[in-house]
């Protein structure tokens, strides 16, 4: 199990990828080592043990109003709130055996409390972006950062880095710890890494590494007691790996962002697709792809397994799902009045659904029951964090390799002992003889402070206790003023003893004159002693650059000499790049990706300032930058019956920034559905096309809609880089074009008798050319002959039959009941129109004798 881990989840779990890189197979997985990592800017003395307290009460997050709220779950009221961040900032907390951790995702800051106290313990810069997340196991904590690609072990209290960081150059699709400790590490390459930390040797080791198939930047995995599951977007697979029970399946409904627990039950595993509305449950028996957008669901967030019960919280809508493993309703969906994107939250054996910028929670029980706790009010106190009461102690690190961690073996850290407290006239300097006057420093030394000595040695080279220029003929061994000069002087005087060897000293600490003088002998009876001259700040040495990914560069360097209170990396030929503490050794620094470029690095301690020479030259590379000039455009073409809206977009080649594009990823979205094309690093254009069918030809084809936009992203080896967009607006359907005119229709007719009122039928028999039965516009009918005028009526075009009413009325003698009738079809596109042939024929009937009546 994860020690007594109490894991607050306040948001989903960060995401959102910005490298997306395709590694190389050949590169091996690399590790920096750093002694610091940059962005450690308060450490506050503390210890470095982690509290081991739990303070039963729950913190909550809340994102509106940029601060974080302790519950009292007994009593079911908040406590306390504390101002951490700015209205709206993404916040994300995460709370371990005493101490609370606060991610700021919008301003890029960590900051540890120590819930005993509730003081800030700790503090350091991250990335920005809701690409950091934090890891626990024990008494161990690891920072994890998906853009950096990296994961470091930190100190729990101060936050402060430990060891060696284990990076990835092929790029972090996912990190997880399982209840063992063992950290999974999945590369956007499907690289799985089966990693364990040794806090003897303070770095990773790989215990093993396995290629998933068809892993890709968007998978993420979820751990178990053991081992871990992957879930691919790229190409919807689920794979276990690292337990009792490993497999593999597909799920084709995993597609674009996912959301996922930290850890999960083997037996019962959730994630979320977003992007598709859907959950994927994996049980034992099956994996079961559950489409919550047909419940009101359609933007899925972080899942969580609780009691053998999946709760889903649906964003945007306000409430939560509760799923059973095989992807059913298992109880009334849970509303969260006020909140549209409730967040959920495990606590001490609960699970909490907090809704941020409201002022109450719902707790969900072991048996399901609900109860509502208050998480805010108008009366609630309101804090601003403060440090640690032992924050102006600067953290120093001891010289047994800048540990904190070596049970205090060094007595003096690697300063000047001599600067640690003053000297007292007459008085050993305590940081020297420490306590004895017998030599503490290493037998091999030259016992006369040898100027080629280690400066950050923290051994006395004088035996005795006695101040670097003090006479051994001095019985008192005291200057004649204040505080020993650091670098070696006795007193204000260049170099000189006391003018007297035994006098009393004098009473006025700032006098020269003793109080007893004596009168000046004609030659001294000490002899003076010259001084030694303090050691100029030396340059660093062995200067070496490494380019990682994205433009980051790893500059390394030694220093000896007096110590650096701080050194500085700058560019050859360009700016400081970055300032780092003196205990420093290595720095990270970021170049415009694609450049080749050298550094010095400046030792600094007060005004003086010793510059390096340059570094070798590297050249950096990153994630390509956005096409060029996009452009989308629009156009229709087909029949009219099958008619297709064809998109073409076309781009310049996007920056490569020191790697080859391999690829393009073109995106278009329009109403009637979005399409993606993968295209070659060498290509410059990509079509689109949308069709329908109308069998009627009669209506036009509604179901295109012409408009769209366009997305593109260019990826080379070390990932994607941003998109360039445009957009397309369609032309007016165009009209279908006219059918041949002047051709004849009508191949036969019948004509039923006629009745003496001059009622009846006749049945044309129609054969159009293929111009009209392909024609996708109006086609119509104008019959003539009918006693009331013409007629008019509408068909298919391509009809083979048509009944044409007849109304003669009565006819009276002398006519002879023979009646003329004609029919003529006209095609129209809405622009235009065509006639057919014209087409006749005589019907007969009995006439009315003259004068009779009408029977």
């Amino acid at each position: 199990m994860i020690g007594s881990l109490r894991r607050l989840v306040a948001f989903a779990r960060r995401r959102g990828r910005r490298h997306n890189t395709k590694g190389s197979a050949e590169i091996a997985v690399v590790v920096v080592s750093f002694s610091l990592v940059a962005g450690v800017f308060v450490g506050n003395g503390i210890s470095s043990t982690g509290v081991n307290v739990a303070d039963g009460l729950t913190w909550l997050s809340d994102d509106p109003s940029g601060r974080v709220i302790q519950v009292n779950p007994s009593t079911g009221r908040p406590e306390l709130a504390l101002k951490v961040g700015a209205p709206g900032d993404d916040l994300e907390i995460v709370q371990y055996d005493g101490q609370l951790y606060v991610l700021n995702h919008t301003t890029g800051q960590l900051m540890a409390f120590d819930l005993t106290s509730i003081l800030i313990s700790g503090q350091r810069s991250i990335t920005q972006g809701g690409v950091v997340h934090t890891l626990h196991h024990g008494d161990q904590l690891f920072l994890v950062d998906d853009k950096a690609s990296t994961i470091a072990a930190i100190d729990p209290v101060s936050t402060e880095a430990i060891g060696t960081i284990w990076a990835s150059p092929a790029g972090l699709a996912d990190v997880g710890i399982d209840d063992a400790g063992t950290v999974w590490a999945l590369e956007d390459d499907g690289t799985l890494h089966e990693l364990t930390w040794s806090p003897e040797q303070q770095e990773f080791t790989t215990r093993s590494s396995e290629a998933i198939d068809q892993s890709g930047p968007q998978s993420v995995l979820v751990t178990h007691a053991l081992g871990a599951t992957v879930f691919g977007a790229d190409h919807g697979i689920v794979v276990r790996a690292g337990t009792d029970a490993d497999f593999s399946a597909d799920a084709p409904r995993l597609s674009g962002r996912l959301v996922a627990p930290e850890s999960a039950p083997e037996d019962l595993v959730p994630v979320s697709a977003p992007d598709t509305g859907t959950v994927v449950i994996v049980t034992p028996e099956k994996v079961n792809e559950v489409n919550v957008a047909e419940v009101d669901c359609a933007k899925p967030g972080t899942p969580e397994e609780y009691e053998s019960v999946v709760y889903v919280p649906c964003q945007g809508v306000g409430k939560v799902l509760r799923l059973r493993a095989d992807g059913k309703r298992a109880g009334e969906d849970i509303p969260t009045p006020g909140a549209q994107t409730p967040e959920l939250v495990r606590d001490d054996g609960r699970l909490i659904i907090n809704a941020p910028g409201t002022t109450h929670a719902t707790v969900v029980n072991p048996d399901g029951s609900l109860d509502t706790i208050q998480r805010d009010d108008d009366q609630l106190p309101i804090e601003t964090p403060s440090k640690t009461a032992n924050d102006t102690a600067p953290f120093v690190p001891d010289d047994n390799g800048g540990s904190r961690n070596d049970d205090g073996r060094d007595k003096c850290p690697v300063v000047d002992c001599t600067a640690l407290q003053p000297q007292v006239p007459g008085a050993k300097n305590p940081n020297q003889g420490r306590g004895e006057d017998k030599p503490t420093d290493d037998p091999s030394d030259d016992p006369s402070d040898d100027p080629s000595d280690d400066p950050s040695d923290d051994r006395s080279d004088h035996p005795g206790g006695k101040p670097t220029g003090v006479p051994t003929g001095d019985p008192t061994g005291g200057p004649t003023g204040g505080p020993r000069d650091p670098g070696g002087s006795t007193g204000p005087g260049e170099g000189t003893s006391s003018p007297t060897d035994a006098g009393t000293l004098p009473t006025d600490p700032t006098s020269t004159t003793p109080t007893n003088p004596t009168p000046p002998p004609t030659t001294p009876t000490t002899p003076t002693t010259p001084t030694t001259p303090a050691e100029p700040l030396q340059a660093p040495t062995g200067v070496s650059a490494v380019a990682g990914a994205d433009g980051r560069v790893t500059v390394s360097w030694s220093h000896g000499g007096p110590t650096a209170t701080s050194f500085v990396v700058s560019l050859v030929g360009g700016g400081d790049l970055t300032t780092v503490d003196g205990s420093s050794r290595q720095a990270m620094v970021t170049i415009a990706a694609g450049s080749s470029a050298s550094f010095t690095v400046s030792a600094v301690s007060g005004s003086d300032r010793a510059r390096s020479a340059a570094s070798n030259t590297v050249s950096t590379t990153g994630a390509p930058g956005a096409p060029a000039n996009v452009t989308a455009t629009g156009e229709w073409r087909g029949n009219w019956k099958i008619e297709r809206y064809v998109g073409t977009v076309t781009w310049d080649a996007a920056p490569d920034n020191g790697s080859p594009v391999t690829g393009y990823t073109v995106s278009v979205s329009s109403p009637d559905g979005d399409q993606v094309r993968n295209v070659a690093g060498d290509v410059r254009s990509a079509s689109f096309t949308w069709s329908c069918y109308n069998p009627d030809g009669g209506a036009e084809c509604g179901g295109i809609v012409g408009d769209f936009s366009v997305r593109i992203t260019a990826t080379n080896a070390i990932g994607t880089g941003p998109a360039a967009t445009d957009a397309a607006n369609a032309p007016p359907l165009p009209p279908p074009p006219l059918p041949a005119g002047g051709q004849q229709h009508v191949t036969a007719e019948k004509t039923d008798p006629i009745w003496v009122e001059g009622f009846g039928d006749t049945v044309l028999t129609l054969n159009p050319p293929d111009s009209w039965k392909t024609f996708g516009g109006t086609c119509t009918w104008t019959h003539s002959g009918n006693r009331n005028g013409d007629r008019s009526g509408t068909l298919p075009c391509d009809a083979t039959t048509l009944t044409v009413p007849i109304d003669n009325g009565y006819i009276w003698q002398p006519n002879s009941g023979n009646v003329g009738h004609s029919i003529t079809f006209t095609a129209s596109n809405g622009s235009g129109t065509v006639d057919s042939a014209r087409y006749t024929w005589t019907t007969r009937q009995d006439t009315l004798c003259e004068g009779c009546q009408v029977p």
